[in-house]
């Protein structure tokens, strides 16, 4: 690999999009990231997966910002770029079938030789569920078991704050850039995951929270733990994405 061969995988990582990508195997097909910077548009449309409008995109994306310049940016934030191929990219997570092509990160990344809980739930929860969820994040830090969450507000904010609190490692998948705090107003449990954890997103930094991203962000929390505990949720929702996810992942849920 040549020396500023992760400068093209930065900037292909960073290809800000409105539904998760392929992005893993875009960049396969076509020889690698550099390639696709360098690619014609009747070359991009060769590409299995990449019609006229997607080439057109990618194309326009080129032109928008210098990704030697966007490189050192987002070193100047304190942001880690770990490609799948680095050493420090996660090993539950590189075994996740559809794993991201690369992942942003401030802070930590959780360790492959501890165990690792999902603690996740709904936002609008009863206060029953909040205790359950601060009893959870409690006791798991208290046992030395790491706790993966998406510092949504709710079920995942409040197990995270409470593991952090109990002197725990917790880490928070987001589904936005990870120099970008959402929910506003868990901005405190966002400053202490960076610090006493971790924020982890596959989107380029300053890419904006929209829904279609939060399902594929799901499949990191699952990817990234041994158990994934479900406190209060909807029969349909993101929860129960992420409960889906980690089966197919093979992941244990309760």
């Amino acid at each position: 690999m040549r020396r500023d061969d992760i400068i093209y995988d930065f900037w292909w990582a960073s290809f800000e999009r409105n539904y998760s990508a392929p992005l893993f195997r875009i960049a396969t097909e076509a020889g690698g990231a550099r390639r696709l910077y360098e690619m014609d548009k009747k070359a991009l449309m060769r590409i299995k997966g990449v019609n006229e409008g997607y080439a057109e995109e990618i194309i326009k994306y080129r032109s928008l910002s210098d990704p030697f310049e966007e490189y050192g940016r987002c070193q100047k934030l304190g942001i880690r770029f770990i490609p799948y191929y680095s050493r420090e990219y996660p090993e539950r997570l590189r075994k996740t079938p559809y794993h991201p092509f690369a992942i942003f990160v401030k802070g930590r990344v959780p360790e492959d030789d501890r165990r690792s809980v999902a603690l996740i739930g709904a936002r609008n929860c009863s206060e029953y569920g909040k205790r359950v969820a601060r009893s959870f994040g409690k006791e798991l830090a208290e046992a030395g078991i790491q706790v993966v969450s998406g510092m949504a507000y709710g079920i995942d904010g409040i197990s995270q704050y409470a593991c952090l609190e109990a002197g725990g490692d917790s880490y928070g998948i987001l589904g936005c850039g990870v120099n970008v705090c959402y929910p506003e107003s868990n901005r405190r449990l966002y400053e202490l995951l960076e610090t006493r954890g971790g924020l982890i997103s596959e989107y380029g930094i300053d890419t904006k929270p929209k829904a279609c991203l939060f399902p594929a962000r799901n499949r990191i929390i699952s990817a990234l733990c041994d158990l994934v505990v479900v406190i209060e949720a909807k029969e349909k929702s993101g929860t129960s994405i992420t409960v889906d996810m980690a089966l197919e992942q093979g992941r244990d849920v309760a």
